[in-house]
This record gives C-alpha cells, sequence and structure tokens, in this order.
C-alpha cells in the first residue's frame, strides 16, 4: 500500500515544513508536516532526529491534562526516503522538504476561523493557564493562529490549541535549542542535582485536579511515568494503512525521557509558589 504526501504550501512557522495532504488507505487528510534537522544544546542525549517524538510525547502530556490538541501523527521512515509531490496551493510556493529523515511530525489541520474576540474563549483560556504553565507553554494570549474556539453541536465549547510544539524544547528553522532561562538553570545544576531532588521532594507532596474532571494527578508522576508509559500515534512508511499507538519508551532512549523530565522539573521550579491558592492544587495526605 503507497503512502503519498502532497506538499500544498510553504512553511507556515519556522520550520521546514508545509500544508499537506496525507493519502494511504481510508486516510486521506490535510494536515501540516514538519520535521527537526539540528541539535543546538549542549552535552544532551536528544537529538533532532527525534524531535517529532518529543512533540507527540508533549501533545499526549497535554491531553492528560484535559487540554484539547488536534488528531496527529508522527511519521516514521522506515524506508528511508518519502515520497513528496508537490501540488501547490493558489498563490503558495512550496519548498522542497528533506525527504531523508527518520521522522516527521503532521497534524490535522483546523480549519475554523479563529476569533480571539470571543469572550468565551477568553474565559477558557484563562482558566486553563494553570495548565498550560505547567506544560511550559509561553504566553499564548496574544497569538490567536495557536488556538481556537471549538463549539461542537450539542456539546460544551472548549479551547483548541493548535500548535503546542515541545515547550520544553524550542525549535526554530529546524534547530532544537533551550531557552537561555532553562539552559542556565541546566548549567547551574551540581553533580549532586540537590536542586533537583528538592524539587522533586516538593512536587511529589502535590496532585493538579485534570480539566473536565474529578480526578487529579500527582505532579511528580506527572513528569515522571507520564513521559515513560504514553503512547503516540505513529504512521509508518513500511506499513502505511494504518496509524498505531505505540510506547514512547519503544521509540526513545531512556535517558533522553529522563533528560526531558529534568527540563520539566526545572522549569516549574516557581510553579507551586504561583499556584499554591488555586484550588486545582491538592496536598497528598
Amino acid at each position: 500500500m503507497a503512502l503519498e504526501i502532497v506538499i500544498t504550501s510553504e512553511n507556515k512557522g519556522s520550520n521546514p515544513g508545509g500544508k499537506c495532504i496525507v493519502r494511504t488507505g481510508n486516510l486521506n487528510s490535510r494536515s501540516y508536516i514538519k520535521y527537526c534537522t539540528n541539535n543546538e544544546i549542549p552535552n544532551s542525549p536528544l537529538t533532532p532526529q527525534h524531535q517529532p517524538i518529543y512533540e507527540a510525547m508533549f501533545l499526549e502530556m497535554a491531553k492528560k491534562l484535559g487540554l484539547a490538541v488536534p488528531e496527529y501523527f508522527m511519521l516514521l521512515n522506515k524506508s528511508g526516503k518519502i515520497n513528496f509531490t508537490y501540488t501547490p496551493d493558489k498563490d503558495e510556493h512550496p519548498k522542497r522538504l528533506r525527504d531523508n529523515n527518520s521522522t516527521y511530525f503532521a497534524s490535522k489541520l483546523i480549519e475554523t476561523p479563529i476569533d480571539d474576540t470571543s469572550l468565551l474563549l477568553q474565559s477558557i483560556m484563562k482558566e486553563e493557564k494553570i495548565y498550560r504553565d505547567l506544560l511550559h507553554i509561553g504566553d499564548i494570549s496574544g497569538r490567536p493562529q495557536n488556538y481556537t474556539l471549538i463549539t461542537p453541536p450539542n456539546k460544551k465549547p472548549f479551547a483548541m490549541y493548535i500548535d503546542l510544539g515541545c515547550a520544553l524544547v524550542d525549535t526554530h528553522f529546524g534547530k532544537m535549542s533551550l531557552r537561555k532561562s532553562l539552559n542556565d538553570k541546566v548549567s547551574s545544576l551540581d553533580r549532586s542535582n540537590k536542586a533537583l531532588k528538592d524539587f522533586k521532594k516538593r512536587f511529589a507532596r502535590f496532585n493538579l485536579k485534570i480539566r473536565g474532571s474529578e480526578d487529579s494527578v500527582n505532579l511528580l508522576e506527572f513528569g515522571e511515568k507520564i513521559p515513560k508509559c504514553c503512547n503516540i500515534n505513529v504512521l509508518s512508511s513500511a506499513n502505511p494503512g494504518r496509524i498505531s499507538s505505540v510506547p514512547v519508551s519503544s521509540l526513545l532512549e531512556q535517558e533522553e525521557i529522563d533528560y526531558l523530565a529534568q527540563l520539566y522539573f526545572l522549569v516549574n521550579s516557581n510553579f507551586l509558589s504561583a499556584y499554591k491558592e488555586d484550588p486545582r492544587i491538592s496536598r497528598n495526605h
């Protein structure tokens, strides 16, 4: 069964990629595809070829907190070369994409018109800020291209986060890097990792209520266990007939998962002090 990816636009963000149509088997999806090429994070086990996996894992973490994200898949290039074809939309001039990356990230296009003046959307965004902060998502309230209001019939409206990326690791122009503030924290860790251990002890004592649920998630387990045990959506070029649910632990080295968990704790060093009075935070008994 053939996998056909038709590129229809130039890249809309800072990373190589573009709008596309993914055709294989029963799948005929208008999506946005992108990838990473370089790593500018010194002394880290992270690799640019795995950045789409990090992004997929991050979306699963957002879903665990109750946030809504588009349908997605990580394209695993088992064949060694992806057959991209190019059929530009009107007034678009797509660039040729690298066809030999081992992984690509694709998410379903959200065609809903974006209206960031909606008072309901503004209210939802305010309510969900605690979850975005835990995920280290920057202030997107002034960037409406990254979220929209979905109003399904006979259901409660909700905010859809169109492009979260992987907020623990910045990626621009195909290059992975850390924000300076985070890089400084990583650099300042001593060999004993005492500060990191202290963060973990504090996080172990607190839970966060999941959005739209009566359940809660422990802040320590969310950073340590969820990435290890979550599954992501994978479309393999060697078997493009269906999208499979694949454990992250089978795609990443353990040291990569541990490094990402370390970043999670470092970026959230001030999270509890900022939200200690929020009723959605509870202490373990």
